[in-house]
């Protein structure tokens, strides 16, 4: 295969990387701008095509090239186990996030108007240590409560992605 025709199949690809880098900025309330360097880590870092389209959307002196993306790997890998197995100087929080809000069909109060009420938010820790809620059945005295389940960061059900439904007798 030639270099030509790798860059057009891998484009389309790593274009859709940007998505989520405008999204990670966006949450962590930084722009472009703020950013100082851009390490690149792991094998897809020695792809040109990688390093090309991080210098037209950074600045070429912002990504950091003068590591071995294999070694950086490496060295967060050793650095994790450190502070897995002891308490030492490498002080290192690592956890697992939920890269989508996740929540329950409700309807207000007038019984008019539907939504979606998250009980995991997007970003939030992972494992959820607290409880959502206060929430009540629309209908006195019954036997059984049908949860629909949604994920998205929408308000209205129809804008989110429908999961599935969770009775609970």
């Amino acid at each position: 295969i030639t270099r030509e025709k790798f860059n057009e199949i891998a484009i389309t690809i790593i274009s859709k990387t940007l998505e989520p880098i405008q999204e990670v900025l966006s949450s962590s309330g930084y722009d472009k701008e703020s950013i100082d360097k851009i390490l690149l880590v792991g094998g897809t870092s020695n792809i040109p095509l990688v390093k090309e389209f991080l210098r037209q959307e950074f600045t070429t002196e912002k990504i950091q090239m003068d590591f071995d993306p294999f070694f950086v790997v490496s060295m967060g890998a050793a650095m994790y186990t450190t502070n897995q197995s002891t308490n030492d100087q490498y002080s290192i929080d690592i956890s697992d996030i939920s890269s989508h809000s996740y929540g329950i069909e409700v309807i207000d109060r007038s019984f008019e108007t539907l939504s979606v009420s998250k009980i995991i938010e997007k970003n939030d820790k992972l494992p959820i240590l607290r409880k959502g809620g206060p929430y009540s059945n629309a209908v006195d005295f019954t036997d059984q409560v049908a949860f629909k389940v949604y994920q998205g960061e929408k308000s209205s059900p129809k804008e989110n992605y429908f999961l599935g439904e969770l009775l609970v007798n």
